[in-house]
């Protein structure tokens, strides 16, 4: 996965770890399941859902940071002040 087109750059550190924590956990859970310790694999499965979700809100973070960026960029296209727009919606949430 490359992650530093995924994710925002000041989340890469994080999401680098996060990954890598998803492989860890994985390997883990693996390895004991294969020894029969299925209360450790299960364990370690959990731990990989806890990161994979973590990693998944960096993800969607961009997401919609990006949906955002086009939706600005065509209001400005159109004409529209977004400065004006900005400045309403921080007096409404003041």
């Amino acid at each position: 996965m490359n992650l530093h087109k995924k994710v925002l750059p000041r989340d890469l550190k994080m999401a680098i770890k996060l990954y890598k924590c998803c492989h860890t956990c994985l390997r883990k859970s693996t390895i004991y399941f294969k020894k029969d310790n299925l209360d450790q694999a299960d364990w370690w499965m959990n731990e990989f859902h806890r990161c994979k979700r973590e990693l998944d809100k960096l993800l969607e973070k961009k997401v919609m940071i990006d949906k955002r960026k086009k939706f600005i960029q065509k209001l400005i296209e159109e004409g529209h002040n977004v400065e004006m727009i900005f400045w309403e919606g921080r007096k409404r949430n003041a």
